[in-house]
């Protein structure tokens, strides 16, 4: 998400007072980058009955880093009567007005922004950081994005230990970066590694995508590891 102006630093913890009720009024929804992990992108693409490769295509920028945009600057899945991925929207939008950072020290750090002109949300009430999370079903998504931190930073620290690194990490950031195609492959494209995987294994693909997600982090840790 862009860089929005903050009501608090970035000192909340769960135990924090906070109280947010969305009203769908859809302020929110225009005018920003949202980030996207691959869980991420395999909720949305379950919400849709779509592969992630499709979805990638679709329905992302940047190779899959990014939700898509509307020239007009709305995301590509607000509609007449608001989200239409809403059950499986991404976790910027479920911590909205809500900030996340986690420190170098693997210390988890919350920030209230300041919400959009003419937002309906109401911020009054009695609550916690974690009473909002609860709310907003945050904690598969909390729990995936730092299972993905972890394993990109495997990646990179695996890259940096590399004698040809210059080379190695043109070759990490074109298989990051690129958006996949029916003909090409992405380490970030959930159903491509997991069925390569599945068959290098000689099992079934699973039907759970919480099963999916721990294949596709296990083929990212070996090819950090290798």
């Amino acid at each position: 998400m862009e860089r929005l102006a903050l009501r608090t630093p970035f000192e909340l913890v769960r135990t924090s007072c906070f109280a947010y009720a969305c009203r769908r009024c859809s302020r929110c929804c225009s005018g920003k980058r949202i980030p996207l992990d691959p869980y991420e992108v395999a909720r949305i693409a379950e919400q849709l009955g779509l592969r992630t490769t499709e979805t990638l295509e679709r329905y992302t920028t940047n190779g899959g880093a990014l939700l898509a945009v509307r020239e007009e600057g709305e995301c590509v899945f607000l509609g007449a009567t608001g989200c239409a991925i809403h059950p499986a929207r991404p976790l910027a939008c479920r911590l909205y007005p809500l900030g996340r950072r986690v420190t170098p020290a693997d210390e988890e750090r919350f920030a209230a922004v300041v919400p959009d002109p003419g937002c309906e949300g109401d911020t009054g009430g009695a609550g916690t950081v974690q009473d909002y999370l609860e709310q907003q079903q945050a904690e598969p998504f909390v729990v995936a994005a730092d299972r993905y931190r972890a394993v990109l930073e495997k990646l990179v620290a695996a890259l940096l230990e590399r004698d040809d690194l210059a080379e190695c990490a043109q070759e990490v950031n074109d298989l990051l970066a690129r958006a996949p195609t029916a003909q090409d492959e992405s380490l970030l494209d959930v159903d491509v590694v997991v069925g390569r995987r599945c068959a290098e294994l000689g099992v079934p693909v699973p039907g759970d995508l919480e099963a999916r997600i721990v294949l596709h982090l296990e083929a990212l840790e070996a090819i950090a590891s290798a």
